[in-house]
């Protein structure tokens, strides 16, 4: 339960906010405090708070799914903010926009895939096909750089990512479940749960940056020096 809400924590701070929640503009580029005081936020105080304080009033103790982490990622990465970078709001306004959009995207996939017999809360197959749908993403993101649809603008870009990416996780799903048998579908569920986790280590801290899909990157201007001749010609 700590974990995955520190999880899901940690990806709404980076996805939706810019990791600005606890961090101002400034002390954001302030390395390693900046990411001290993240992991800080979402490791030990969000999480225990939702962990451990009801269980102080009896209660059982409550944490965010990781389930909610495809939704984020995927349609957050593809659609590049689109529409609501338009409205020019700064943070939390953006952040808490964006984060409402993607919950009720994240219902809407629960529904259809409920209708197909893979209910993300209460199925093994909902969250085996998430984890596939979420390592599809990532890698179209980060290994491929979101090629063959880099020149695409937006929202043709993100529509045809996510259709894109959504059919590969199909076949995918399709080749687990004729490997390790719809009744042992959980075995395919840590192998690629495993395989995302691998992705997200090793991949995100290298190629976050470099990708400026959320992050303000101020242009490159050339300082060119004017000529100019004095009285005497020189």
């Amino acid at each position: 339960m700590w974990g995955q809400t520190a999880i899901i924590t940690a990806a709404a701070s980076l996805f939706f906010f810019d990791n600005t929640i606890v961090t101002t503009e400034e002390v954001r580029e302030w390395n390693p405090v900046s990411g001290l005081i993240n992991i800080f936020f979402a490791v030990f105080f969000i999480a225990p708070a939702l962990t451990f304080l009801p269980q102080m009033w009896g209660l059982q103790p409550f944490y965010i799914p990781w389930y909610w982490f495809p939704c984020s990622t995927v349609f957050g990465s593809f659609f590049e903010r689109w529409p609501l970078n338009k409205l020019e709001l700064g943070m939390p306004r953006l952040g808490l926009l964006h984060t409402g959009i993607v919950l009720l995207l994240t219902l809407i996939t629960e529904l259809f895939l409920k209708q197909l017999g893979m209910d993300l809360f209460t199925t093994t197959t909902g969250p085996t096909f998430a984890a596939i749908w979420t390592t599809v993403g990532l890698g179209l993101l980060w290994q491929f750089n979101m090629w063959p649809f880099t020149q695409l603008s937006q929202p043709r870009k993100g529509i045809v990512a996510s259709v894109g990416s959504l059919i590969i996780s199909v076949l995918f799903y399709l080749l687990t479940v004729s490997l390790v048998g719809q009744e042992n579908i959980i075995q395919g569920l840590y192998w690629w749960f495993n395989i995302l986790w691998v992705q997200v280590f090793l991949m995100a801290p290298g190629l976050y940056d470099g990708l400026n899909l959320w992050q303000d990157v101020p242009p490159i201007v050339e300082q060119q020096q004017p000529l100019s001749l004095n009285s005497e010609g020189r």
